[in-house]
């Protein structure tokens, strides 16, 4: 083979390496937001609470829980449902949450969130990823969800909190 041959056939190669290298990092990357979410500490089942902050008193924090009757969605059926609102504005889907949240059975819930425990939020993007937060960010009427410890113990105990928004 001549010179020339080789020099194309190495910058292929070299190519081919580089593109595969690439390939790899980005898929790595890209990993799905409730992965995201779980490799920052997030448990895996769903949140026992989920609802409004009603009242805070040190740590201790009474929410308005709200109870749904809906039986638990696919993964498909989520992701469905997340494009469809990813497509509303900002204002919709606060509408569109408040609807839901109407007909939602309520109770109120005591809940202690003891010192070191993870909070978290969104970014701010439909990435799904999250963000460190502190206990002082959760104020009434903010919307979160928390993962209890013992879902027999009261006051309960929480596991992990996630800040969802001010609806």
């Amino acid at each position: 083979m001549n010179k020339k041959s080789i020099l194309i056939v190495a910058s292929l190669v070299i190519l081919g390496l580089g593109g595969g290298y690439y390939y790899l990092n980005s898929q790595k990357s890209t990993t799905s937001g409730s992965g995201q979410a779980k490799e920052q500490g997030q448990p895996e089942r769903t949140a026992e609470i989920k609802g409004k902050v009603k009242s805070i008193e040190g740590n201790e924090l009474v929410i308005i829980n709200e109870i749904s009757t809906e039986p638990e969605l696919t993964d498909a059926e989520k992701a469905a449902k997340k494009s469809e609102r990813q497509k509303l504005s900002q204002e919709e889907r606060q509408a569109l949450k408040e609807q839901e949240s109407t007909t939602l059975k309520k109770e109120d819930v005591k809940v202690t969130i003891p010192v070191g425990v993870a909070i978290k939020k969104g970014v701010g993007d439909t990435s799904g990823a999250l963000t460190d937060a502190e206990m002082a960010e959760i104020k009434m009427d903010v919307y979160i969800s928390v993962w209890i410890q013992d879902i027999n113990e009261n006051p309960k105990t929480a596991e992990f909190v996630k800040i969802r928004g001010t609806n």
